[in-house]
């Protein structure tokens, strides 16, 4: 992403690879309907780094395992003969030396690369397995250019304010790094400090102003939908993720940040929640769902004074709710 100095300009890291590493498309699976030039995804490119990764780390105790030649993607799959998976190793560390001389080639010409190495706030370890796998998978995909190259990088969070500057505090993370020349560490330490603006501007700018359809309150409702789908599969992360891209596309509708807050409320991540149904609540005084679940937030955080406020408010508006009596109830004998 750019070159020192000038951070108008910019390209894609994942194409450029492609077509810079030639070696590299050995490792890439084929775009669908493509044919030979078209263009991979990103996400084909990072998955294609991880299988190098992968490949150089094998065991070579299992290269000696008698087994059937298979194929995956057109690469030797898992207990193949011992012959071709040597020959994929050889491969993969062909790709890897090219890599490296290409990108620090590309850094002698003047380009620093930045490229994302975290998704988010990571999962707590109480999370669902399915969440810390993705997490995970995920970390490893972001993380593969420096772990194959050994290029040094400093890694920033980038706070990502979905919801506008309204918002009370920064609602998610992203994890930025900056990647140069070994033994220029203390450089790349001093272009951090002037680019950290730029590249958090530039950042939220992105997660501000998502890619849809062109109808933004269809957009939002298409991700709240995807959200829902993703919490009913108990993957509380990926549907935190959905209402916060609902949120990009329509600040004004409270059901998103409290949708967001019940997925908080459900990876244990209490003040997030309590955060969450603020800004609902800000939008929305009388909003029953973003009450209760901020009545529940603050309980788990031990505000139980203030919880007992939030399910008494909430019968004021229903005063036949049976959550909130029961909540009240419990909450009074505490108290």
């Amino acid at each position: 992403h750019g070159k020192a100095g000038d951070w108008g300009e910019s390209l894609s890291l994942c194409q450029w690879l492609y077509h810079r590493v030639s070696g590299l498309r050995r490792f890439i699976r084929a775009p669908a309907g493509g044919g030979a030039t078209a263009r991979p995804a990103t996400g084909d490119v990072l998955d294609a780094l991880v299988l190098v990764q992968s490949t150089l780390h094998s065991d070579f105790d299992a290269l000696n395992e008698p087994s059937t030649p298979t194929t995956t993607g057109g690469l030797t799959g898992a207990g193949a003969h011992p012959t071709a998976a040597t020959e994929d190793r050889i491969h993969a560390k062909l790709v890897a030396e090219e890599l490296s001389k290409a990108c620090y080639s590309a850094m002698d010409e003047g380009l620093v690369f930045v490229v994302p190495t975290s998704p988010g706030l990571p999962p707590r370890m109480d999370a669902d397995e399915a969440d810390i796998i993705a997490w995970e998978a995920s970390m490893t995909r972001l993380n593969s250019l420096a772990a194959l190259t050994g290029i040094p990088q400093v890694s920033v969070p980038i706070a990502i304010s979905s919801s506008g500057p309204t918002a009370s505090s920064p609602s998610s993370f992203l994890g930025v790094s900056l990647l140069t020349r070994q033994r220029q560490d203390l450089a790349i330490l001093r272009s951090l400090e002037k680019l950290h603006g730029f590249i958090a501007g530039d950042v939220k700018e992105r997660a501000g102003r998502p890619e849809g359809t062109g109808s933004p309150k269809a957009d939002a409702e298409a991700e709240k939908a995807l959200g829902n789908a993703c919490f009913k599969k108990k993957q509380y992360m990926q549907a935190a993720q959905h209402y916060t891209r609902s949120m990009a596309f329509d600040g004004n509708n409270p059901v998103y940040p409290s949708n967001r807050a019940m997925a908080h409320l459900k990876m244990g991540a209490y003040e997030e929640a309590e955060r969450d149904c603020d800004l609902a609540l800000r939008l929305d005084q009388c909003n029953v769902k973003a009450l209760l679940r901020r009545g529940a937030a603050r309980a788990a955080l031990g505000s139980y004074e203030e919880a007992a406020q939030d399910y008494a408010r909430v019968l004021d508006i229903e005063p036949g709710n049976r959550q909130a009596k029961g909540e009240l109830a419990l909450l009074r004998k505490v108290l």
